[in-house]
């Protein structure tokens, strides 16, 4: 399945509020602006262009599925959910196939990791 950056961003979201346990604050046309418990900002969507090396203005972007910081971050996530069972990926050729160690639901499979990742959080953390 093929996803528009639209639909990766809305998948960002729902892993923010519901893995992360982030509260949304704000919704902007490029940029949706969230806080953790701890009421540090983060930022899911489009880098803006002012935001270059020149600039003062860093943000901490969260989009974990483009990114491979966020994505470690989210796997931080599962593994404390799942605890000692853990989880395997394994790439089949085509795709990348994730699930629990177990071998019990929730199973996902994606030709990129990162999503693959993202689309097993979404189905764990929605039990």
């Amino acid at each position: 399945m093929t996803y528009t950056p639209e639909k990766l961003r809305e998948l960002d979201a729902w892993i923010a509020e519901h893995v992360m346990g982030w509260k949304k604050i704000g919704r902007g046309k490029i940029l949706q602006e969230w806080k953790d418990s701890d009421g540090n900002p983060h930022f899911i969507g489009d880098r803006p262009i002012a935001d270059q090396d020149d600039c003062n203005c860093w943000m901490d972007m969260f989009n974990p599925t483009t990114d491979p910081a966020a994505s470690d971050a989210l796997d931080d996530k599962i593994l404390e959910k799942l605890g000692e069972d853990g989880y395997q990926i394994w790439h089949d050729g085509k795709n990348f196939i994730m699930c629990r160690r177990n071998g019990l639901e929730p199973q996902a499979k994606h030709l990129d990791k990162k999503i693959c990742r993202a689309l097993f959080a979404q189905r764990l953390f929605s039990k």
